[in-house]
């Protein structure tokens, strides 16, 4: 392999600099964090427990039937 040729380009000081105000300024304009809404959280809860008593349902069937 000849000395000029490399496969990977080494990353430099000055080439980073432009990635590291980006990371800035992205960080920046981010939105504060809204959380959601109680109801939301509950109806979530509940979803879960209907289909996980569906399941344990759907294995009693298949075990007693």
């Amino acid at each position: 392999m000849k000395e000029g040729i490399s496969m990977h380009k080494e990353p430099t000081p000055e080439g980073l600099e432009g990635v590291r105000e980006a990371f800035e300024r992205q960080t920046e304009e981010r939105e504060p964090y809204i959380p959601r809404p109680r109801w939301q959280i509950v109806m979530a809860w509940v979803l879960f427990g209907i289909v996980v008593l569906g399941i344990i349902n759907l294995c009693y069937w298949q075990i007693t039937g």
